[in-house]
């Protein structure tokens, strides 16, 4: 699936796979689909992520509130805390189960989220 509101992915695959009631969302980014450009700091980007993430889920018949598990990659080690606060804005206690890693890619993106989620 890949749920209008949420911005285009230019690599092969679906934004989001649902099986019995897990939902898989591949790597969401920190980019706004109608502007087309990508947020300028890492809160921007991540707020962003979680909005195209919150977009996903509800499409797939899900929300935040049944997030299982979070991959993050981000760019930065120095704006893991700017994340963090988003993270906590976003998120409830419990908090899903979260693996970050710093990753060097390329381009303008800060950080990718992947999500799994149940129904």
């Amino acid at each position: 699936m890949s749920p209008d509101g949420v911005y285009e992915s230019s690599s092969p695959n679906s934004r989001a796979v649902v099986h019995d009631d897990i939902v898989y969302v591949s790597g969401i980014v920190g980019y706004d689909g109608e502007t087309n450009e990508y947020g300028e700091t890492m809160t921007e980007q991540t707020r962003l992520a979680f909005e195209n993430i919150e977009t996903t889920l509800e499409a797939a018949g899900s929300s935040l509130d049944n997030l299982l598990r979070l991959e993050v990659f981000y760019k930065d080690a120095d704006l893991k805390r700017d994340m963090d606060e988003v993270f906590r804005e976003y998120l409830d206690e419990p908090y899903p189960t979260r693996a970050a890693l710093v990753n060097d890619f390329s381009g303008d993106a800060l950080l990718e989220v992947v999500v799994t989620a149940y129904r």
